[in-house]
């Protein structure tokens, strides 16, 4: 059987409920069966049959109720579906919810193995992830290769500062190392220079030779006389 419940209508012209019933889904009460009308303030009934055959527990049925005023009641109606009754979908006979209805922590204290593995599968799963996806440790610098990085990185970005290539700093170095213009060029083997000894004196004629000549300052000076008398 089907026992079906409604809310009464809050509307004083209702005076009774009509139930219409159908194998099959339907819009309009025309296309279905009427199985029950109640008075108000009735909102129950218990559904055996339809039309004098039994009710099949195993078939869905299309339930639709509507209210009646006396004289017209409506025809287009949504009705609702009642799916065939089972045991799994109200609990077994025996009063107990079932083995769905049962807490993983209640299987695992009654024994159930599949369970247990189902549980102990997941922790080794999630033990294996974090293994793998968890990057490995770099080991720490020793203090001296540390300090060798930070003065080749000093090294590297003056060099970047200066617009020099390695190339050109070799250059640079050997440069350095060359002998400059003011440089005094080495002597040659068996020569001894000796700083202390005195420089000789040159002689008169060529002391004469490059001051020039005393007669040229002489004419010079008449010149400037003979400017002045005129």
């Amino acid at each position: 059987h089907v026992e079906i419940r409604w809310d009464a209508a809050k509307d004083p012209q209702v005076e009774s409920y009509w139930v219409f019933v159908g194998k099959e889904p339907f819009e309009r009460t025309t296309d279905s069966t009427l199985v029950g009308s109640f008075d108000d303030p009735t909102t129950m009934m218990i559904l055996t049959d339809i039309e004098g055959e039994k009710l099949d527990s195993a078939a869905t049925h299309w339930l639709a109720i509507v209210a009646h005023d006396g004289e017209v009641h409506r025809f287009a109606v949504d009705p609702l579906e009642v799916r065939p009754w089972s045991e799994s979908s109200f609990g077994s006979s025996e009063g107990g919810e079932g083995e769905a209805g049962r807490s993983w922590y209640d299987q695992l204290v009654d024994g159930d193995m599949n369970t247990l593995i189902a549980m102990v599968s997941a922790v080794m799963v999630l033990i294996g992830a974090l293994m793998v996806i968890r990057p490995r440790e770099q080991a720490a610098p020793e203090p001296w290769e540390m300090g060798a990085m930070e003065v080749e990185l000093d090294e590297q970005m003056s060099r970047e500062a200066a617009g020099l290539s390695d190339a050109e700093e070799s250059l640079e170095i050997d440069d350095e190392n060359a002998p400059g213009f003011g440089s005094v060029p080495p002597l040659p083997p068996g020569l001894v220079l000796d700083e202390d000894a005195e420089a000789p004196e040159a002689s008169e004629e060529v002391v004469d030779e490059l001051l020039g000549d005393e007669s040229d300052d002489a004419d010079l000076e008449d010149l400037d006389d003979m400017a002045d008398d005129l």
